[in-house]
């Protein structure tokens, strides 16, 4: 039930994040966003889900917790949907989450999200790609070892540029300021 579910979600995120005037205690990150419907194929498998349906029985849930609840995280999902891989789909992470809804929290992979949309989803012609792909569509956090292996790779073949990663790393900063990370 959308309802029921973003009601639950929005006072779940609430009590994590806390009510002190200036830090969260943590930064609730609902997941898996999104289309997260099976186990056997969830590496590679691609969710095909039309818009009324993403807009009337998926996305109530994460959008109360954006928009309502105020989560400040986001974690995406392993599956694509409609033949994107959710890790890499622009549409889902720019246009609905950050544009519609004005997330202006971090999205996190889930773990090894971002190693299948090559070899798994066989989305993108090169590991590099996979990265720059994600990066750019917004996931601004890798739960496994891509970034750290292919953002070089990625900066030197200009799939993406450093002020192009430094929109990600803007929201992952911003982030850890709200925890007060940096704060005596």
């Amino acid at each position: 039930d959308p309802v029921l579910v973003s009601d639950i979600s929005k006072a779940f995120i609430k009590g994590l994040q806390g009510n002190h005037p200036k830090y969260y205690k943590v930064l609730s990150a609902p997941k898996h966003f999104v289309a997260n419907n099976e186990e056997y194929r969830r590496h590679s498998g691609s969710s095909e889900v039309p818009l009324k349906i993403l807009r009337d029985y998926y996305f109530p849930a994460f959008k109360a917790s954006i928009t309502e609840g105020n989560a400040k995280g986001l974690m995406s999902a392993y599956n694509a949907l409609n033949e994107v891989p959710c890790s890499s789909n622009d549409f889902l992470l720019n246009e609905v989450l950050r544009g519609e809804w004005e997330f202006d929290g971090h999205v996190v992979s889930d773990c090894g999200a971002i190693y299948n949309i090559h070899a798994n989803h066989f989305y993108t012609s090169t590991e590099e790609e996979a990265v720059a792909k994600a990066l750019k569509s917004g996931t601004d956090m890798n739960c496994g070892g891509e970034y750290g292996k292919y953002l070089s790779g990625s900066i030197e073949s200009g799939l993406i540029s450093e002020d192009e990663i430094n929109v990600n790393l803007k929201r992952i900063l911003r982030s850890r300021f709200l925890l007060g990370d940096f704060d005596p």
